[in-house]
């Protein structure tokens, strides 16, 4: 396909996906406006196994607005994190901390109220990085690469700690970034790392984890692949359910380490049936969906994120919805993207009722779960919910399930 793998540098690139033109689903639209469509396609190298967007969309495209800051929508194990770092990878709260892509500060913020006050931070968005360094931090606004790690070390030198939470499946240009991550690394130096995990993602053929702005498709086997081309070792790795499934790693410099660059047959045959997988995925939410249409039956859709967006325009299910809630009253009179579905307040399912609200993927099925149970009203008055991702006794997990 003309582009090299992002993780071993092979050329033997096949399609993965081709999702067709789709929009950027964070861009929820005004009455009139018009869509950014992106041919949306998937790459999958032929050696490795890496999945990727081989020709995304440009930085223009998805960052030139205001990315949510942090704080609004906060990881539920964010607390869990930090034990984990303050009890295993710094030693004294003078330790030097550097966060790319700090957002808002909202991370930094929770080392401070823990006595950290050595702590700095990258950002590229303009917005996010004028909150951050209203809390106090030392923030510059500039996309990481190898060219600002260096800058950085030669300012302040090397941190004893590096934190990079949901940033390395934005990065069209791992090279760079990966690179700036070994200059900052010395001998003492902690990277502690979390991207969404394509692992969870394979094995339930979850066709709503794939997101124009995520260019890269980690699990385990990939990063350690690719860091390894640094010298940086992965040591250590756990997981937990936000977003899907997100991959929590800890890495070393280790100037020995030599990647692993046999083929793995198994993985890159197990890659070519995920793509039908997802397919019938999709099939299965058109089915469900159209059959309770053919019924006369009226459906709502609660959420309009960027997963529940991804859920509704791949698997084409907005021909079957009646319109959608959510509880950002910020989006409220806007448009979803490509379906053009009008989003209101929850209070809407009572008020202009449908007799099935489908509870579309967030980023944690704790706030989905807290979504059915605010809204028990809806289902006091005769309405049913729809789940998503559901998991059944045998430990599959069902596309979709009336609940």
């Amino acid at each position: 396909m003309g582009s090299k793998c992002r993780v071993c540098q092979s050329e033997n690139i096949g399609l993965f996906m081709d999702l067709g033109d789709q929009p950027n689903t964070m861009h929820l639209l005004k009455a009139g406006q018009k869509d950014h469509l992106l041919d949306l396609k998937l790459s999958v190298c032929q050696d490795c196994g890496f999945v990727f967007i081989a020709n995304p969309g440009t930085r223009e495209d998805f960052y030139d607005y205001v990315q949510l800051p942090t704080s609004m929508f906060p990881a539920e194990h964010i607390g869990e994190e930090i034990d984990e770092i303050v009890n295993e990878y710094l030693d004294d709260t003078s330790d030097m901390v550097l966060e790319i892509a700090c957002n808002d500060g909202y991370f930094l913020n929770a080392l401070r109220e823990v006595g950290y006050s050595n702590l700095y931070g990258i950002e590229p968005s303009k917005p996010a990085a004028k909150e951050a360094r209203e809390l106090g931090f030392d923030v510059r606004n500039e996309y990481f690469c190898k060219e600002e790690a260096e800058l950085f070390v030669k300012e302040h030198g090397q941190p004893k700690l590096v934190v990079s939470r949901h940033v390395l499946e934005h990065v069209e240009d791992l090279d760079s970034f990966v690179e700036g991550l070994s200059i900052l690394m010395g001998a003492e130096t902690t990277l502690f790392l979390e991207v969404p995990d394509f692992q969870p993602v394979n094995e339930r053929a979850d066709f709503s984890s794939i997101w124009e702005q995520h260019v890269n498709y980690f699990d385990v086997e990939s990063l350690r692949l690719l860091f390894a081309r640094f010298g940086i070792e992965l040591i250590k790795n756990r997981t937990v359910p936000f977003t899907g499934g997100s991959l929590i790693t800890v890495s070393r410099r280790c100037d020995s380490v030599a990647p692993d660059t046999a083929r793995n047959d198994a993985r890159i045959q197990g890659r070519r049936g995920l793509s039908e997988r997802m397919q019938a995925n999709m099939d299965k939410a058109c089915e469900i969906l159209k059959d309770l249409k053919a019924q006369g039956k009226r459906i709502a859709g609660f959420g309009c994120g960027a997963r529940c967006s991804g859920y509704i325009n791949f698997a084409d299910v907005a021909q079957y919805l009646d319109y959608i809630v959510d509880d950002d009253p910020r989006k409220y009179e806007l448009q979803m993207p490509k379906s053009r579905l009008g989003i209101y307040p929850a209070s809407h399912l009572m008020e202009d009722p449908v007799d099935y609200c489908i509870v579309l993927p967030f980023n944690s099925k704790i706030n989905e779960a807290k979504v059915m149970e605010n809204n028990r009203a809806f289902v006091d008055a005769g309405g049913r919910f729809i789940g998503t991702w559901v998991e059944q006794e045998d430990g599959t997990v069902a596309p979709i399930q009336i609940l």
